[in-house]
């Protein structure tokens, strides 16, 4: 190569340095426009250094900038591969999606950014729709084992924020498939029959837990349609009569809109569930649910809910007035989820819930509160370790025995989630939960410890 071939690329590679620095200072001022000018120049860098990331977002950058945005998206693509925590490559490749009219991996390349610098210029201009804590877009939270008002609030946490960054995609239909194998020291204690036993029974379980959500009508701003779930647990033989089938439908309406400083999402749904315990018809439930979730541009969530439900059991007991289970009860609650986004911190959530029963029997009527949170600790970009507990006080003021059966409700929990792929992941989980109370007839606790597989489409 001859004297003035050397000076060309040494003055080519100073402006490739300079432009890369000044994209990089001002993304949204003039040096953007300049990008499509100085592709060549990029090009011919890439002939000499076809493995530098950072030159690949240039050449990305310049092909958006001419209108090709599938050669961007190869370009920025290629600048991941040799750089995957390159968070400008993330946020440029984000923007290429979303022109594309693929919002669901643009959020996802968004939410990259927010991991890896979470305090960048970059992390400033990302869009609220994408701002939604890990937590709600990939959940395996084993909720329908909880005897609190968590489990309510965790659920409004997921549907309300998981509907937000699918409005702009044609995907109608939403999917979460929970399922595994437990070691529950205490089978006789279902989330259904409110009733405590303190029985010396153990056994292994096998559970999967559907939850499927269709969209008849859907715009950017006003969703509806049916939704179908269920829960399914099976013993071993000695306890088959604790084997629970809970099958469910209903249907939601839900409307967003974005102001200046928060997105909401208001949701109300309706739902119709028919258990059965053994075998048998153990009884029926219809539920109302309201909710106001507001999601923030710092990426923390809030919701707050209230859910009703009327419960018909075929049996009443001996004596209905005592022993029947029918009745309403009535739950309001607020959860706020705070996307931290530091390398061993992922998010907190903490919650609050009063529930009425008013239940037609004396014995199982009570007020109650209870206080839960949990956090999330990430250890590699795909392992997670998290963590929950919660306490809770029930006041059963009619019972008719003594001493009194008014308890105190602790939990603890602990998961090690390992996401396989995006929308597939596999729990170690540790549950405990604890019922206190002077009356010894009504005290029980139990653990659970098992390997459970989530997928979320």
């Amino acid at each position: 190569m001859g004297v003035p071939s050397r000076l060309m690329v040494s003055v080519s590679v100073m402006v490739v340095i300079f432009g890369s620095l000044a994209v990089s200072g001002q993304e949204r001022g003039g040096a953007q426009a300049t990008l499509p000018q100085i592709l060549p120049i990029l090009e011919q860098r890439l002939a000499q250094q076809p493995d530098h990331a950072e030159t690949w977002r240039l050449v990305g950058k310049a092909r958006q900038g001419q209108g090709d945005q599938e050669g961007a998206l190869a370009a920025l693509g290629r600048a991941l591969e040799l750089d995957p925590e390159n968070a400008a490559a993330h946020h440029d490749l984000a923007h290429v999606l979303d022109a594309l009219g693929r919002r669901d991996e643009a959020a996802y390349h968004f939410r990259r950014v927010l991991e890896i610098a979470p305090g960048c210029s970059y992390a400033e201009t990302i869009p609220s729709w994408a701002r939604l804590p890990v937590e709600n877009v990939a959940p395996a939270g084993f909720e329908v084992t909880r005897l609190d008002g968590s489990e309510i609030g965790s659920e409004q946490r997921r549907r309300d924020g998981s509907g937000v960054p699918d409005m702009a995609t044609s995907r109608r239909s939403s999917f979460f498939f929970e399922s595994g194998v437990q070691y529950n020291t205490n089978p006789t204690l279902t989330p259904i029959t409110q009733e405590l036993f303190s029985s010396g029974a153990a056994s292994w379980q096998a559970f999967a837990n559907p939850d499927w959500e269709y969209r008849l009508f859907d715009n950017d701003t006003w969703r509806n349609g049916p939704h179908l779930r269920g829960y399914f647990a099976v013993n071993e033989g000695p306890y088959a009569e604790f084997n629970l089938a809970s099958y469910q439908g209903g249907y939601f309406g839900e409307h967003s809109w974005d102001s200046d400083a928060v997105t909401y999402v208001s949701r109300a749904e309706y739902g119709y569930t028919l258990d059965r315990l053994g075998g048998s018809e153990f009884g029926d439930r219809h539920t109302i649910t309201l909710s106001e979730g507001l999601i923030w541009p710092s990426g923390s969530q809030t919701t707050i809910y209230y859910s009703t439900h009327w419960s018909d059991f075929a049996d009443d007991g001996v004596d209905p007035a005592v022993d029947s289970l029918d009745g309403w009860t009535n739950s309001v609650g607020i959860c706020h989820s705070v996307a931290v986004g530091q390398r061993l911190l992922e998010s907190v959530s903490i919650g609050s819930d009063v529930e009425i029963a008013d239940i037609e029997g004396a014995d199982y009527a009570y007020n109650g509160v209870s206080l839960y949170s949990d956090a999330t600790i990430p250890l590699t970009t795909r392992l997670s370790f998290h963590l929950e507990g919660g306490w809770g006080y029930r006041d059963y003021h009619r019972f008719t025995g003594s001493p009194s059966r008014d308890e105190t409700v602790w939990r603890a929990g602990a998961r090690a989630k390992y996401a396989v792929l995006e929308w597939w992941s596999v729990s170690a989980v540790f549950n405990y939960d604890r019922f206190d109370a002077d009356n010894a007839d009504f005290r029980a606790d139990r653990w659970l410890a098992g390997v459970v597989t989530t997928i979320v489409k």
